[in-house]
């Protein structure tokens, strides 16, 4: 009887059976693989070398059944963590962005992101959704709103305490989107995709689409071309680290693809010009640290590392580059400057709290205010504070060895009438910035118990992103999900997949 036991096929509703099942369903998602893999004739191979009495799922019944159930299960799970959070938070971000897949059907992503009482930053992917149809402002709006109702959030006419914030690019249809009348939340650009059109515009300015024109054409040169690409000891990615190995092959190269001497200072000039905006971009896009409490310190920095290469580099030939990267920065992030929610969320974070403080300190005293338990007024803070940028050394500075050189040096004050709140942030601003890459949650999680009036206002900002980048990652393992191979899955299963793998 032993023996037959262990000849025969495990039933469905065998408990290693189910376990099984569910790790090939969650492999499906986490891994990008095809549904179709459990027709593989390898992988039934390494199914039966593992369990022999195990019976595969068919096609029909992963797509049918066992993917939408496993989806419904893992979004009742997050509505329910988020439903708990929201009792707690100041606080609420969205992140949302278009896309087409490559079976010419167009999505609409949404993550949300938001700061909780225990000081931690959560991130949640809640959907990649079928949006067939004309992307208007209006259409792009009630698809949203109707999207976030799935989790128990209201962005209209909403009387929670619970702020709302909008992080997307500067599209013209999603920025028309997000001023509909009656909303209840805040538009914040993408500092990442602001970034990346003052780089488009100046890359016009300067006349350099030619020269662009041709290091594409070389690069692409080397990929489509085995022998071309075995006369390169080594593949690398950035333009300038191939030059020595570029130049020696240049006589195999088409005349029209050619790099000159005055090219290669060009190219050298605007990676220096560059490296701080790639920097700040990657920085920018993380999701394990506040992000929007970095743009205006960024902007700062990468607008002086600018300055300083045109007064130290004057006849350099990215001069031209130069100076039209830092006009259009001018032009596009003077709004920044301006923004409270930006200059807020630089100030409580105690990376970069002395930066431009004497502008500032106002904003964080009045948002403190907000959150006081009586009507008492108060007289404003001093701001005799005094920012002190040291000079920059070294052009080859990365932006947090800026960011590092940044310190704040105080006055004695002599203000009567000074609140609890006005000593309470006055004492917190004398503070000594942190190290630009140290943790701020981790700081204001040991310290907060001596700033208690200002915790309210770091779980409002702390927890907003600086970017849109989460939403276009996303994309990018939507991209994977419908692949080539894959182009026939339906909409649903799209949206299924791309939710369990951001989500497991």
């Amino acid at each position: 009887m032993k023996s037959m036991s262990k000849s025969e096929k495990f039933s469905a509703n065998n408990k290693k059976a189910k376990l099984i099942t569910e790790r090939i369903v969650e492999m499906i998602a986490l891994d990008y693989q095809l549904i179709s893999i459990v027709e593989d004739y390898g992988f039934k191979r390494v199914i039966a070398a593992a369990e022999d009495r195990y019976v595969l799922p068919s096609r029909k019944l992963l797509s049918q059944k066992l993917i939408p159930e496993l989806y419904a299960n893992k979004k009742k799970l997050l509505i329910t963590e988020i439903k708990m959070d929201l009792e707690n938070i100041k606080s609420i971000s969205f992140t949302f962005d278009l896309w087409s897949s490559q079976a010419q059907q167009s999505y609409i992503s949404l993550t949300c992101h938001y700061l909780t009482n225990k000081f931690k930053l959560k991130n949640k992917t809640l959907g990649c959704s079928y949006f067939p149809g004309e992307h208007t402002g209006n259409a792009i709006y009630n698809k949203i709103k109707t999207m976030i109702a799935e989790w128990n959030i209201e962005i209209e006419n909403s009387n929670s305490n619970i702020s709302i914030f909008f992080v997307t690019d500067n599209a013209r249809n999603i920025s028309s989107a997000l001023s509909h009348s009656g909303s209840n939340f805040e538009h914040i650009s993408c500092t990442a995709h602001t970034l990346q059109l003052a780089i488009d515009d100046a890359v016009k300015e300067s006349n350099m689409t030619d020269l662009l024109k041709r290091c594409k054409a070389i690069v692409t040169h080397y990929n489509h071309s085995n022998i071309a690409s075995e006369r390169l000891t080594e593949t690398q990615k950035r333009m300038l680290e191939q030059k020595d190995a570029i130049l020696i092959d240049l006589p195999k190269i088409k005349k029209g693809q050619l790099l000159f001497a005055r090219d290669w200072n060009m190219i050298e000039s605007y990676v220096i010009l560059l490296k701080p905006v790639f920097e700040a971009t990657k920085e920018l896009s993380r999701e394990d640290t506040p992000t929007l409490s970095m743009a205006l310190p960024t902007i700062y920095t990468i607008e002086a590392k600018l300055n300083l290469f045109l007064t130290s580099m004057t006849q350099n030939p990215g001069t031209c580059f130069a100076e039209n990267l830092l006009r259009s920065m001018c032009k596009r992030f003077d709004v920044y400057k301006e923004n409270k929610i930006y200059i807020i969320a630089m100030l409580v974070d105690p990376r970069f709290k002395g930066i431009m403080l004497n502008e500032y300190e106002s904003y964080i005293t009045s948002e403190a205010e907000k959150y006081r338990y009586n009507d008492e007024i108060f007289s404003q803070p001093s701001t005799s504070d005094e920012l002190l940028t040291k000079e920059l050394e070294n052009l080859n500075y990365s932006l947090w060895d800026i960011l590092h050189q940044c310190s704040v040096s105080k006055k004695s004050t002599t203000a009567t009438s000074i609140n609890e709140v006005t000593i309470e942030i006055e004492n917190y601003l004398k503070l000594k910035n942190i190290d630009p890459t140290a943790d701020p949650l981790k700081w204001w999680e040991e310290n907060y118990q001596t700033f208690p009036h200002l915790l309210p206002v770091i779980f409002k900002f702390l927890g907003i992103p600086g970017t849109s980048v989460c939403s276009e990652r996303l994309f990018s393992g939507s991209g994977l999900t419908v692949s080539s191979r894959r182009t026939r899955l339906s909409p649903f299963l799209v949206e299924y997949l791309v939710f369990l793998h951001n989500n497991l």
